[in-house]
């Protein structure tokens, strides 16, 4: 009897990995496309998003974001709390200011910096256009998140630099990312995680955000507006002044 039960559970077991692999990583990516409005997203010539952030280190601590991107590949991101944090892209060259770490004048960004805020500055979906961006996918099984099943999709970018997408197995919504990285004398693990999803002109996105390192919540923030396809001047995405 014992050994039956044993194989009982045995098959069980191969059953329900076979149904954790019931999709192909491209199925996943197309049922998520879908779920988030990929193909309107890539006819969004423009994307305006002001944010609040608020800091775990500090009770009363909030900082304001936001996040100018127009195609093909221009980006303008401002940080203000007292001092401001500026990062502008303009598809070529980039500048910033960083007043958080004693800056007082704006600075060219270096190449590996470069490279780092040309990937912010897509409007395209990292993830619902990888096979565009010449990225490629995945997937690694699932896992839970936060009570609900994921799938997890691992999508390797660039220089085989990689991150983790947690794709809702339900409403194909995206619960979670995750990345590694490392710094000075230590590697770390960053999670965002990400709620509240809203439809704007037939696209979803997650109003609400929380950032995770090494599994430490740092801040959680608040997407207070996005306007999209609207007329911004070039002159944005040029050295700062």
């Amino acid at each position: 009897m014992l050994k039956k039960n044993l194989l009982i559970s045995y098959f069980l077991a191969i059953f329900l990995i076979a149904c954790d692999s019931d999709l192909s990583p491209e199925e996943v990516i197309e049922k998520y496309r879908e779920a988030k409005g990929c193909d309107k997203l890539e006819k969004v010539t423009s994307m305006v998003a002001t944010e609040q952030i608020h800091f775990e280190s500090s009770d009363s601590m909030l900082a304001y974001g936001r996040m100018i991107k127009k195609r093909p590949l221009k980006s303008r991101i401002e940080f203000f709390a007292g001092i401001s944090l500026i990062e502008i892209y303009n598809g070529t060259d980039g500048w910033y200011l960083d007043e958080f770490s004693g800056m007082k004048t704006p600075e060219k960004m270096p190449l590996d910096m470069i490279s780092e805020v040309r990937q912010k500055a897509y409007i395209d979906d990292p993830l619902g256009s990888y096979e565009k961006l010449g990225y490629s996918i995945e997937l690694e099984g699932t896992e839970r998140v936060n009570e609900r099943e994921a799938y997890v999709i691992k999508l390797i970018t660039e220089n085989n630099n990689y991150a983790y997408y947690y794709i809702d197995k339900e409403n194909y919504l995206l619960l979670k990312q995750k990345f590694a990285g490392s710094g000075e004398f230590k590697e770390f693990t960053f999670e965002k995680v990400f709620s509240n999803y809203k439809e704007i002109d037939g696209i979803l996105f997650p109003l609400s955000i929380e950032m995770y390192l090494n599994g430490m919540k740092q801040n959680e923030s608040k997407v207070m507006e996005i306007l999209l396809n609207r007329d911004i001047p070039d002159s944005l995405f040029e050295k700062i002044r």
